[in-house]
Formats: structure tokens, C-alpha cells, sequence
């Protein structure tokens, strides 16, 4: 199971050198991978919750992740994005996007494609994720929910289209505190120490491939001070993860 960390990119405390400082930590401590979010064009809704500055992902990454709101958009899109990716001369021709005999030399070393993954909760974007997905992504989330209803939920779909069930990887909260909190309450990764270990060793033992730490609150100004964040990672790394073994102490 390997550990990635959801790096923080929006917010008042975000900097350019907060960004390499905190990547440079993670990379220190032995985490396996570092993901940040992606919002092309903030709207006055988005920015409430997630304030500017908003580091844009293809440049500080190099990474590419799309968001929209409209199923039928993002399934003909990732259908497309598997044509481009696996064949030489590509075309597609959907409601959304259309493309005729588009060389897209050199393919992607890995193959047949790199990893894709698929986030959200609901029917729908469970059906997508087995339908498009080598992994489910999903988010905040409960961990009676994630064993008792969206696994098999999700095995449930893959069996009637049958297809294999995607990996497991989840995107977790990064919230440490001194009091245990309410299991029927908490998120995963919400709580004590032993509580953070024993929803590590639950989605280990579900067969999780990947797990994403997320420390976004619900306080943007809580961006301003990375400290907080970067003794939480380096307690977990000390404490609960064997990063190098991709287990747990």
C-alpha cells in the first residue's frame, strides 16, 4: 500500500516556497507520491470555499486532472483519452468531442495506458470507475460506508458489467487530534493517532493500492501555517507508516 500526500495548492498560505518546502519534506520522510487538485476556471462559489491564489496543476505538476460537472462529458472524454492514448492514428466521434485521424506518436511507455482513476460516491460515478477506471477514488468518506456500501456497491457493478473491480484508492483527511473522536461521526483519517492506524490497517486490509492524505480543512486561513501539516507527516512516518516496505509498523 503506498502512501501519496494531497499537496495544497489554493489558499492565502500557499507560495511558491511553501509549495517546495512542503514537497521537500514529503519527499524526505519517504512518502510515495504527491497529488494536487485542479480547478481551470474558479467560479465565485469555488473561491469562497477555496480562495486564491490557485496554483494551476499543468505547470506545478506537470499533471493533468479535468473537472466537470456533466457525467456524459467526462465518460466520452475518458473514452476519448484511451483511444488517443492506445492507438497510433486515432479517431473519435461523440457528442462532446470529435476527432478524425490524429497521429498521436510517441504512445505512452506504459501500457496499455497510464492508470486512470475515478473519484465521487454515487451510483453514477461508480459505474464510470468500473466502466473507465483502473482505480476508485473516493473522498471523504466514512469507513463503515467504504466497507458496508461503496465496495460492495462497487463489486456489485463490476459483476453485472463484467468487468474487474478497480483498485482501491482512497483520498483520506489528515487530521490528527489529541481526543478520539466519535467513529460514527469522524471521516477516515480523522482522530487519534491509533485511530489514523486503525483506518490505515482497515484500508490495507480492504486491499487499498494507494492512499492520498488530504490536509484541506474547512479554514482556508489555515493555510497560512504549513507547520501543522508537516508534524503530522513526519508523526506518521515515525510512528505508523513503514514507507520503504509500503506497510504499516
Amino acid at each position: 500500500m503506498k502512501i501519496g500526500v494531497n499537496l495544497l495548492n489554493w489558499g492565502p498560505g500557499v507560495s511558491p516556497d511553501a509549495l517546495a518546502r512542503t514537497s521537500a519534506l514529503i519527499e524526505a520522510l519517504g512518502y510515495h507520491l504527491v497529488m494536487i487538485s485542479d480547478h481551470v476556471a474558479p467560479t465565485p462559489d469555488v473561491v469562497a470555499k477555496y480562495p486564491t491564489p490557485l496554483y494551476d496543476p499543468f505547470t506545478t505538476l506537470g499533471w493533468l486532472a479535468a473537472a466537470t460537472r456533466r457525467g456524459a462529458i467526462s465518460n466520452e472524454y475518458l473514452e476519448a483519452i484511451k483511444t488517443l492514448w492506445t492507438q497510433d492514428v486515432a479517431s473519435s466521434r461523440g457528442t462532446f468531442v470529435s476527432f478524425q485521424d490524429v497521429h498521436t506518436a510517441p504512445r505512452p511507455i506504459r501500457s496499455p495506458h497510464p492508470p486512470i482513476w475515478i473519484g465521487g460516491s454515487s451510483d453514477a460515478a461508480l459505474r464510470r470507475a468500473v466502466r473507465y477506471g483502473d482505480g476508485w477514488h473516493p473522498n471523504r468518506v466514512r469507513m463503515d460506508w467504504l466497507r458496508d456500501t461503496g465496495l460492495p456497491k462497487l463489486q456489485a457493478i463490476a459483476d453485472a458489467e463484467g468487468k474487474p473491480v478497480p483498485a482501491l484508492c482512497p483520498r483520506i483527511r489528515l487530521e490528527l487530534t489529541e481526543s478520539p473522536l466519535p467513529d460514527a461521526q469522524r471521516l477516515a483519517g480523522q482522530g487519534t493517532l491509533d485511530q489514523m492506524r486503525k483506518d490505515l490497517d482497515a484500508l490495507q486490509s480492504l486491499g487499498a493500492a494507494y492512499v492520498l492524505l488530504d490536509s484541506a480543512g474547512d479554514d482556508p486561513q489555515s493555510t497560512r501555517d504549513q507547520e501543522p501539516l508537516w508534524r503530522m507527516l513526519a508523526t506518521l512516518a515515525e510512528k505508523v507508516l513503514d514507507l520503504p516496505q509500503q506497510t504499516l509498523r
